[in-house]
């Protein structure tokens, strides 16, 4: 064998060997990186049992966001999660954008309020950190610029959470809030974008809504950009109790449901600021304690 020939097979050994811990090396970095933005951001009042960097991707487990204290939250914890597993995209590691291929959230529990102005609030706690620490970078550096420039570019290919349950709390609708709890929700969500929220992400939830006498079922699937708010969305309701929605069937003159549930197609479409939803709801088994039903004798 010639000198030259030796020479090149030593090469491309030394190479077939290097490749995949080069790859290995910048997906450790990745993870890296990621999992210290990802204790950033849950600050100091997150609680995790472990945080892990695995072959390209960072694990969290047993994951809890309580509420503030004396925050009026309606319940003790904001979010909770049994596993987290978020994996980067290496072919954008170098780039300005943050862009992640998934994020899967298995094992979770979100609670969110419905303020008396009608407000909704969702994780209050990270969305505020995260408002006043972009506004903190803008008044050091003396930026006027629009919000949009406060933060990077993010993009999320998949986000995915696996039997979850949610605790809806309204209270503009009573007092006490009025709680509506899912169980055995699996949402995903595709293609999303921040902080512009621009471009279409396809959604699909699936769930159970618990009820007094029985539970119902909940479908959603279709697409929305949230930046624009327009969408076009087919919900589907089966089979749910009528006394978990009381308060949003009944006004207070009216005296009230014993027992019932129902049936709910949807397909709302939100195009240019106007909302078509044509659909059809069915009602089984009403009982009411007398007097008249959503104005209906």
């Amino acid at each position: 064998m010639s000198a030259p020939n030796s020479r090149r097979k030593t090469l491309l050994i030394a190479v077939l060997i290097a490749l995949p811990l080069l790859v290995f090396g910048a997906l450790q970095v990745a993870a890296g990186l990621l999992k210290s933005q990802i204790e950033q951001t849950l600050g100091p009042r997150g609680e995790v049992k472990e945080i892990s960097v695995g072959l390209g991707s960072v694990e969290i487990i047993g994951l809890r966001l309580p509420a503030e204290e004396k925050s009026g939250w309606p319940t003790d914890d904001l979010l909770r999660a049994e596993r987290v597993v978020v994996v980067p995209s290496l072919g954008d590691l170098l780039s300005a954008r943050v862009v992640l291929r998934s994020i899967r959230i298995e094992g979770f529990y979100l609670s969110m309020l419905r303020t008396r102005e009608e407000k909704l609030i969702v994780l209050p706690g990270l969305t505020k950190a995260a408002q006043t620490k972009a506004k903190a970078k803008d008044n050091a550096a003396g930026n006027t610029a629009p919000k949009a420039d406060s933060g990077p570019e993010i993009s999320i290919g998949r986000v995915e959470l696996a039997d979850g349950a949610v605790e809806y709390f309204d209270a503009s609708i009573q007092h006490p809030a009025l709680k509506i709890r899912m169980e055995q929700i699996n949402v995903t969500v595709d293609d999303i974008h921040l902080p512009d929220l621009l471009g279409k992400s396809g959604i699909k939830i699936a769930g159970i809504i618990k009820g007094p006498h029985q539970d119902g079922r909940v479908d959603i699937a279709g697409d929305l950009e949230i930046g624009s708010k327009e969408s076009d969305i087919r919900t589907r309701l089966n089979g749910v109790d009528l006394l978990a929605l009381k308060p949003y069937l009944i006004r207070a003159t009216e005296t009230g449901i014993k027992r019932g549930s129902m049936d709910l197609d949807l397909h709302s479409v939100v195009s240019k600021g106007r909302l078509h939803a044509p659909g059809t709801l069915a009602l089984h088994n009403l009982e009411l304690s007398g007097g008249s039903f959503m104005g209906v004798p």
